[in-house]
Formats: structure tokens, sequence, C-alpha cells
């Protein structure tokens, strides 16, 4: 019988210490959870548009017009605006703005979330699309800006930082470099 007792207790003790360290442990992967999707949506974010500066300049011809543009919405702080051109259908030319397949791309930050758009040549105007939910996700800083280089290569800095809407203690910042390898 006092063995049972004893055992008892024990047992008594082992699962009130697991119902406190339940909750902390719960709210604890709940948190890593938002940083880890935060952390991939702006990684995905980074890739595309490392994938369309990578790309920016290719030419199978003789292309006219600007490869890359950086710009700003009216507004929003400078460099926070990026058109690229490339030739994705390999005829020899940029389709321009008014072309349905145009081969501009544009990505842009307008209050606080990222927008993306295609056949845009300047950062102004309507119908872009956000990349990322802003109930979910805020973007606190977007910039492109091309670093001095001995060399005859492009080199450009893209940072982008964003946090969990509603905890700004879940953020993250990103910063890339990246050679343009068609300019």
């Amino acid at each position: 019988m006092p063995e049972m007792m004893l055992a008892l207790g024990v047992g008594s003790m082992i699962i009130m210490a697991a119902t406190q360290v339940f909750p902390q442990l719960h709210k604890q992967i709940s948190i890593l959870q938002q940083h880890y999707h935060l952390e991939l949506a702006l990684s995905q974010v980074m890739a595309v548009l490392e994938k369309d500066l990578r790309r920016a300049g290719f030419c199978h011809g003789e292309c006219q017009g600007e490869a890359i543009i950086t710009a700003s919405y009216p507004s929003e702080a400078s460099n926070s605006c990026l058109i690229v051109a490339y030739d994705l259908n390999r005829n020899g030319r940029w389709e321009g703005a008014k072309h349905q397949e145009s081969e501009y791309f544009g990505y842009r930050l307008r209050k606080k979330t990222l927008e993306s758009q295609r056949g845009k040549l300047n950062c102004s105007g309507g119908g872009w699309e956000k990349l990322l939910d802003p109930k979910d996700i805020t973007i606190t800083h977007f910039s492109v800006s091309r670093l001095p280089q001995q060399t005859s290569d492009q080199v450009y800095r893209v940072q982008l930082a964003g946090q969990k809407r509603g905890n700004p203690t879940i953020h993250r910042q990103l910063t890339y470099t990246i050679r343009g390898d068609n300019l």
C-alpha cells in the first residue's frame, strides 16, 4: 500500500509538470511556425526577383531600351521599384508594354506590400498584383541598388524585409547580392 501511494504521488507530480510545460511548448512551436512561414514567403519572393534580375538584359538579337529600371512609386522610398526586361520568347526584341506577352516585369513596394506586374515600363498606375497576403505579412523595406564594381559586371543588392502583421516581434530581413548575367 505505501508503494502504491508513492507511485500515485510520483505519477501526479509528473502529470502536473507536463501540464505546466505543454502550454509553453505549444506557444514556442506556434512562434516558430510563424517565423518559418515568414521566412518561406520572403525567400520565395526573393527567388523570383533573383531569377528575373539574372535574366534581365537577355536578348536573342538587337533589343532596344533599358534592361533594368529602378525607381519608386510616389511617396515610397527611393529604389523600391524594379522593372526588368528580357527576351523571353527569343525573338530578338523586348515586347513592349502594350504587347499581350510583354517582356517587361515589374516589382514595387506600395503601402507596405510588394506588388508585381507584367508589361509596365514605369512604377505608377494600377493593375499591379500583391505577391503576399497583406493580412498576413507587412513589407517594411524593399530596395534594389546597383553596387559600384571595378569590373564590367553589374551587381545589384536586393533587400527585402517583412514582419508578421500584428506581431512585429516576428520579422525577417533578406539581403541578396545578384550579378546581372546578361547586362
